[in-house]
């Protein structure tokens, strides 16, 4: 319940800034760029909102208003995809996006992921063609993240393989499952430090090293690998040492991912 309120408070203030009477409603940004072509404030809003629509500890449970949004969002991320790549408003640069570039992999999956759980949260109320229209476009960034690979010890490489794994739930898919397993067992493995720590790159860093174990954790879920067992029990109990009753670090560390890093950090 706790945990729903907090969803529920920031729900309320975005609803405030909003017009619900259009749909979908445009009032994106993640707290990073704030403007209309962010592509993954408007994926996670869309999430957000199934979220409180299914959730039934939600004040926002079954809000028909809500879900109008959510089922407008997804046809309307299904309908500027572009091979595979998660577009909102026009944000898709080819020069950018193509299937070389090195972060492709990690923007696929962080924009796919809560759109796939928005779409499983509303299945029941999509019609037939909404709902094969939404299922092309995860099956198309299924098979965009298939094919770029992350043999990575960081929070992309744990990312890319939660995600696989989560799609080939939602898709049935046991190749997208098995494939997001093989590549764990390779290099991401190595996340998991024998101390507990969590590691991004070569060590532990006091930011994205909580990304990789959200998403180490959230493998576990979908894959069903034991074996990362006693990786994440260890890391859970380094990850409570290390941060507040909120979940937020306790300290600033060692920052393996940059040397140019903020103010309130300490690098290597």
């Amino acid at each position: 319940r706790s945990y729903s309120a907090i969803i529920d408070r920031t729900m309320g203030e975005r609803l405030q800034s909003c017009d619900l009477g259009q749909v979908p409603w445009m009032e994106l940004g993640d707290g990073q760029s704030g403007h209309q072509s962010d592509w993954r404030g408007a994926a996670n809003l869309t999430g957000q909102l199934a979220f409180c629509w299914a959730n039934p500890m939600s004040a926002y449970h079954q809000d028909a208003r809500l879900l109008a949004h959510v089922k407008a969002r997804l046809q309307a991320f299904a309908a500027e995809q572009v091979d595979g790549d998660i577009v909102w408003q026009g944000d898709h640069d080819p020069g950018n996006h193509g299937p070389m570039r090195e972060d492709l992999n990690l923007r696929t999956a962080w924009a796919i992921e809560p759109l796939a759980l928005a779409a499983n949260w509303v299945r029941d109320e999509l019609a037939d063609d909404e709902r094969a229209t939404v299922d092309r476009m995860i099956r198309r960034s299924a098979d965009l993240l298939m094919a770029l690979p992350c043999n990575e010890r960081n929070n992309r490489a744990a990312v890319r393989c939660a995600v696989l794994c989560l799609l080939g739930h939602y898709l049935g898919d046991r190749t997208l499952i098995d494939a997001g397993v093989r590549d764990f067992r390779e290099a991401p493995m190595g996340i998991f430090n024998a101390d507990g720590q969590i590691n991004e790159g070569p060590g532990p860093d006091a930011n994205y090293s909580g990304t990789s174990f959200v998403y180490c954790y959230t493998y576990r879920i979908f894959s069903g690998d034991i074996t990362v067992d006693d990786g994440v029990k260890n890391g859970a109990r380094w990850a409570t040492w290390v941060s507040d009753s909120f979940g937020a670090p306790a300290y600033f560390g060692a920052a393996t991912r940059t040397a140019g890093i903020g103010p309130d950090k300490i690098a290597d």
